[in-house]
């Protein structure tokens, strides 16, 4: 069964499109048409979204579709994503903003250190919390280009240790919860 069908909020191009036909059910191995239908209203430019089809199925509960829509458009390739803070220790929390110059694109980044693209991530709405030992890496992502991705780590330490200090030098070590 498909449980919706959805654009991904966030990504550039989602307000041109819109989703209907969506059928209740697909038997296993079938397939079954949905209408996709764009409205630039006189927009022009590079734009993309990405269509998320969540369905009842364990084998495969989320499928996501990238669509593209070019109207005169001059893809122009995207700057990394800068952070607001760079990689560092911390105690307590801490909140990382992202930000990219690149008109028209959008920001999907990762916490579980793989690769974030247009079909992997979450799309960056807003400053990120922390509250424990995170890499998160960054992508400005638009249509017909590769994207361009960014890494910070940010090591969250033990309250007693913030304000450590010794004429010797200090070794961090921390796997981000890789066991």
């Amino acid at each position: 069964q498909i449980a919706s069908a959805v654009f991904r909020p966030g990504t550039p191009g989602a307000a041109y499109f819109s989703v209907e036909g969506v059928p209740a059910t697909v038997n296993a191995g079938a397939s079954a048409p949905l209408t996709v239908r764009v409205d630039a209203g006189g927009a022009e430019g590079c734009y993309f979204a990405l269509l998320d089809i969540a369905s009842n199925d364990p084998e495969t509960p989320l499928a996501t579709v990238l669509l593209t829509l070019a109207i005169a458009c001059e893809p122009v390739a995207p700057e990394a994503p800068a952070f607001s803070l760079p990689g560092q220790t911390f105690s307590g929390s801490l909140t990382v903003a992202l930000a990219t110059t690149t008109e028209g694109a959008a920001i999907v980044f990762t916490t579980d250190g793989s690769l974030p693209s247009a079909v992997n991530g979450q799309v960056y709405t807003g400053p990120i919390p922390l509250t424990g030992s995170t890499q998160i890496r960054a992508a400005t992502v638009v249509p017909g280009q590769a994207a361009a991705v960014a890494t910070e780590t940010y090591v969250r330490l033990a309250p007693d240790l913030q304000g450590y200090a010794s004429e010797l030098p200090i070794l961090v070590v921390d796997n981000l919860g890789g066991g």
